[in-house]
């Protein structure tokens, strides 16, 4: 039946159709909830407030709208509330119809409204005719006279496009009684006046994000429908779908259909499913097809960006009409989320569908539509974005120019190895236009040893012709510099370094500021790397004031974690400390991580946390970013390692670590690097007795510097330390006084704790050989003393031979009084001990041990996985996982899970 809302219509005709009208039960039932239908406590139920009177559900198709109503409907049905349903079809779009599924609805719940519909019509005798908005009155009418609330829900509302009934409901709504609540729910926005409601407060509306289920909600989910998701891609799944729950039972049948191999060889379940069939045809039956063509082109042009507004949208389109555009869209709710300051997003899947049909149906339009997203993405300031469509659309002059543009903003945000991928895609020709391009190109060079090539393309930079510059220097040849310095870093040349550094120096404030503030940063691990820490302090300051006017943080952070390692080079561990955890709490160590792991893997070899400095030196990766990369510093790190890889595993591994080490510095002319790992060549030989070899290692030319230095900084004092332990070995007073007098220290001079505990401890094995025992004593004092303040413990240990003669004198005298004192001394016993720490748990001061696969099922528990996930994981039973723990359960001296995670969290490791 068609017409106006002002239709009138036949009586008896009506009657007639009434009654041959059979209604479907179903339809006038709420929907029933499955039991793996989860609870949304998160959205509560509009009508719990009283001042709501309306509330309307929108929300694409596939995310819960009907569960939603449902749980409310049923919700009111416990309150003992009278409560009626009514789900759509489209075939309610006949007025008769609907209004009489209306009234059968409003019977289930007060029997007494319109109790015959034939005999309700016959109150219209008088009439000769009657209109719908005339039945719409008389319902209004009757429910005024019921002072129970009654509460409508009304499903699939999107399916009604009748004029009619729209104008019947809009009246329905402008005079609706006070004792009525209504709740729609549709897929798109109604075409009904609620602007009443909202202003007085009596709307409640739900959206889209407010359906979609949290990442915990669809753990719930996938849990309840025994999804088969392997637990490692779980999560994977969950970002995929990204909370819409039609998407998560879609994806867990699909996943049905293939092997576990299959499922772990998937890469990205976003890629996956925005290819697979299911959600494909899901998304053109109910996101699609029924769209109007210009809303179509509209969705299929946004798809090729990630985030829109209505101004990118003209861009793209060349439609002025944007904003009415972005009304439509909202309008449809087509997997569309606002995400703040007038952007919106479509979910990733309904992206990708909408992409694939804008390639199959357009696929002449993309370059276009590519530059022109760049075009708008540069003028708006948003780097990224640009550069990244003008490479979709193929214009490598564009992504060239826009790189070079904010390259030195995009290295202070870490996107160092974007760049290189970017410059990569990049003609040569173009490349070499841009100094700034090649800068990334040749450090990358760097970074991953083509020095030889490298080289090369250095040379080339500099010889570029460029317009003269008589005053000042230009980007290119401070470029150049940069360059050249790090090149020289990495083969241990710091005077080279050093005239470059000179020469741009009196430029820095011409510079751009990340230039600037990197050269500064170079210049201060120069001097540390020299032995003049003093020297530093202006230098990191200067970095600091020119990364400030950086867009980003990266900058900063490695200022801090240069900071860090400056201070664990002067001994003051608590500091070094300080700025490590200043790192940590950014929760972003990425863009520095080699600089964060050679700090904290050295303050924890020096803290005698072995097992962790040995977990964060498992491989053995360089220090690659921060564009200062050093073979000095990375023999610091390789040193340790080797030194760990013997007492973890075997004495000849650590060994043959070294030797491959000392080989490759050596031919690299790399002496400070060479040094270092004869030093620890030299220890580790001393740990299992062989001093002899060991002394050999140590008169090797070159070991030991040939000038005053200032003490155990840029790795001499290993060497000393390692000097040191072979003269007390041989009992010589005379090779101690050789090392005080290579250090330029008086031997006899009590400096109290100004000295380091190694000084002080040097001075206590002197006095000690030349038969003073209370001056050795005292220094010995001074050295833990000093040493504890700091809490340093390695720098002693290396010399365990005279250590553990010290102990024991100062047991036997009484030395120590101090509690802290003491259990710092109790710890060094401990740390002389440390290769035997082999395979145990490092709680504190207490060592307990496990079995690897124990290990590896209590950190899997501490990840929080399930006992059927462990099993799962590591591909054994469930029983096996739980004796496992069991085991732990009693070595830990807990009763249950929850216990043992606590004492491991109370005692801070778990290895």
């Amino acid at each position: 039946m068609v017409g106006s809302p002002e239709s009138v219509f036949s009586l008896s005709e009506l009657r007639k159709t009434i009654s041959q009208l059979p209604l479907i039960e179903s339809k006038i039932k709420a929907v029933p909830i499955e039991p793996y239908y989860l609870q949304r406590s998160n959205i509560e139920n509009p009508f719990n407030k009283p001042h709501t009177t309306l509330a309307l559900v929108t929300a694409p198709a596939g995310t819960g709208k009907s569960i939603v109503l449902s749980q409310w409907y049923h919700d009111l049905i416990a309150k003992d509330e009278k409560v009626c349903w009514l789900s759509l079809s489209r075939d309610d779009n006949d007025p008769v119809r609907f209004f009489s599924y209306v009234i059968a609805s409003l019977q289930r719940t007060e029997p007494y409204i319109w109790p015959d519909l034939d005999a309700s019509y016959r109150r219209f005798e008088d009439e000769p005719s009657v209109s719908f908005l005339r039945l719409a009155e008389q319902l209004i009418a009757d429910l005024e006279e019921f002072e129970d609330p009654i509460y409508c829900f009304i499903d699939d509302f999107h399916l009604i496009e009748s004029p009619i009934l729209t104008a019947a409901i809009s009246l329905f709504l402008a005079h609706m009684p006070s004792n009525v609540h209504l709740c729609i729910s549709s897929r798109h926005r109604p075409q009904l006046s609620v602007g009443r409601y909202r202003s007085k407060g009596k709307l409640a509306e739900y959206k889209y994000a407010d359906l979609k289920f949290s990442a915990e909600q669809s753990r719930e989910l996938l849990e309840a429908i025994e999804a088969p998701i392997k637990p490692q891609k779980r999560d994977d799944l969950i970002r995929a779908l990204d909370g819409w729950t039609s998407g998560l039972v879609l994806a867990s049948n699909a996943l049905c259909h293939i092997s576990d191999e299959e499922q772990l060889s998937i890469d990205s379940f976003e890629e996956y499913f925005g290819q697979h069939p299911d959600f494909l045809s899901y998304f053109a039956d109910d996101a699609y097809q029924h769209l109007e063509e210009s809303t179509k082109r509209a969705v299929k042009q946004l798809s090729i960006v990630e985030k829109f507004t209505s101004q990118l949208y003209t861009s793209l389109s060349g439609n002025n009409e944007s904003d009415a555009m972005m009304e439509r869209l909202n309008e449809q709710q087509l997997f569309i989320e606002p995400t703040g300051f007038g952007q919106y997003k479509f979910h990733p899947l309904y992206r990708r569908f909408l992409h694939q049909r804008l390639m199959v149906d357009e696929p002449e339009s993309l370059i276009q539509l590519h530059f022109s997203a760049s075009m708008w993405f540069s003028t708006h300031n948003h780097s990224v974005a640009a550069i990244e469509h003008a490479f979709a659309a193929r214009d490598y002059e564009m992504a060239a120019s826009l790189i070079s543009a904010c390259v030195f903003d995009l290295l202070n945000q870490a996107y160092a190895v974007q760049l290189f991928e970017w410059i990569k895609q990049i003609p040569r020709d173009i490349t070499l236009q841009y100094p700034r391009l090649q800068l990334v190109r040749i450090w990358v060079l760097i970074r991953d040893g083509y020095d030889q090539e490298a080289e090369r393309a250095l040379l080339r930079l500099m010889q570029q012709d460029e317009k003269h510059q008589p005053l000042g220097i230009s980007e290119r040849e401070a470029i150049c510099y940069l360059l050249s310095i790090l090149i020289n870093l990495r083969n241990d040349d710091l005077e080279s370094a050093n005239v470059s550094i000179a020469k741009v120096q009196p430029y820095f404030d011409e510079l751009d500021p990340w230039l600037s503030a990197q050269f500064n940063l170079l210049a201060a691990v120069i001097l540390m790397l020299q032995g003049r820490p003093g020297e530093c302090g202006d230098n990191i300051s200067s970095a600091e004031r020119f990364s400030s006017e950086l867009k980003g943080n990266f900058m900063n952070q490695l200022i801090t974690a240069i900071r860090a390692y400056h201070f664990y080079e002067t001994g003051m561990l608590k500091a070094a400390k300080a700025e490590i955890a200043k790192l940590e709490s950014t929760k972003d160590v990425v863009g520095i991580a080699e600089w964060y792991r050679l700090v904290n893997a050295l303050l924890n070899f020096e803290g005698n946390k072995l097992q962790t400095a040995w977990d964060m030196l498992q491989d053995r990766r360089p220090i690659a970013e921060g564009m200062i990369q050093s073979s000095f510093l990375q023999a610091r790190l390789y040193a340790v390692r080797s030194r760990l890889v013997s007492w973890f595993r075997d004495e000849d591994s650590g060994l043959d670590e070294l030797e491959r080490l000392l080989n490759q510095y050596k031919q690299r002319g790399q002496q400070r690097a060479w040094r270092i790992c004869r030093a620890a060549q030299a220890q580790l030989l001393m740990d299992h007795g062989r001093f002899d070899r060991a002394e050999w290692c140590l008169a090797q030319e070159g070991v030991l510097p040939k000038i005053g230095i200032s003490p155990y900084l840029s790795g001499y004092g290993w060497v000393i330390t390692a000097r040191s332990r072979v003269a007390w070995h041989k009992q010589s007073i005379q090779e101690l006084r050789a090392i005080f007098d290579l250090l330029g220290h008086d031997v006899e001079r009590d400096d109290g704790v100004s000295r380091s505990g190694t000084e002080n401890l040097l001075s206590a094995m002197y006095h000690w050989l030349n038969d003073n025992k209370e001056a050795s004593m005292t220094f010995f004092r001074n050295a833990i003393i000093a040493a504890s303040e700091q809490g340093y413990l390695r720098a002693l240990a290396e010399l365990p031979e005279a250590l553990l003669v010290f102990i024991e004198s100062s047991k036997n005298s009484g030395l120590f009084h101090d509690s802290d004192l003491v259990s710092y001394v109790e710890k060094l016993e401990k740390a002389i001990h440390a290769k035997q720490m082999k395979g145990q748990i490092e709680l504190d001061d207490q060592q307990i041990s496990l079995t690897g696969r124990e290990k590896q099922i209590l950190e899997l528990a501490a990840d929080g996985l399930s006992n059927q996930e462990i099993s799962d994981r590591i591909f054994v039973s469930l029983g096996t996982v739980k004796w496992h723990l069991h085991n732990v359960y009693d070595k830990l001296g807990v009763k249950n899970r929850t216990q043992a995670l606590k004492a491991v969290q109370e005692f801070q490791k778990v290895s």
